[in-house]
């Protein structure tokens, strides 16, 4: 058991920033096995700017998936190197369990500022858990994208959990501005994972 003070230099496991100014972490998320060696992984984004607003984070455009091992780890010994600038970087991960079908856990990528439906409507990526290697966002498997202009849809994701009990898991997405006529209404949509299959 975890108890009284403990130096972080003293960790069990620790990831290393490639560079200066890499701002590694500006994300993290412990994820599920994602390379069958039967320990949890990391995905640690990074927003690769010297000069990142804190607290904007539609400035993060990188994210890596980690194997946790120890000694300490790399970034450049990332099982996968995702490039989200062409969605207008995102704000949110998560993982969201197996969404197609093939076995290994999916990672879901939240971009509110994307334009990919309409300017600003946002949207989220799922990448398989099979992904390796440097890749774009083409290498996602679907994208779901908010419901108009200004949603900015994916402002927050979660998954991973069947929620209408049809054995597939499911999303959760939030909209900043939601559908409404108010200002910065927000909007939560659960969606089946079932109907992206």
């Amino acid at each position: 058991p975890f108890a009284g003070t403990r130096a972080a230099a003293d960790a069990d496991a620790d990831v290393v920033g490639r560079e200066d100014d890499y701002h590694a972490g500006t994300l993290l998320l412990a994820v599920p096995d994602m390379d069958g060696d039967g320990r949890a992984d990391v995905v640690v984004a990074s927003d690769l700017r010297p000069h990142w607003a804190y607290g904007d984070f539609s400035e993060v455009n990188r994210a890596r998936v980690v194997p946790l091992v120890a000694p300490p780890a790399h970034l450049d010994d990332a099982l996968a190197v995702i490039d989200a600038t062409e969605a207008h970087n995102f704000a949110a991960i998560a993982p969201g369990g197996d969404l197609d079908g093939d076995g290994a856990p999916d990672l879901l990528l939240g971009s509110p500022y994307s334009d990919h439906g309409a300017t600003d409507a946002g949207a989220v990526w799922v990448l398989p858990g099979s992904t390796r290697g440097a890749v774009g966002l083409d290498a996602a498997w679907r994208v779901v994208v908010g419901p108009d202009a200004d949603a900015r849809f994916g402002w927050a994701v979660a998954g991973g959990v069947d929620i209408d009990a049809d054995t597939v898991p499911d999303l959760v997405v939030t909209a900043h501005s939601g559908t409404s006529s108010a200002a910065y209404g927000a909007a939560l949509f659960a969606i089946s994972g079932a109907t992206l299959r």
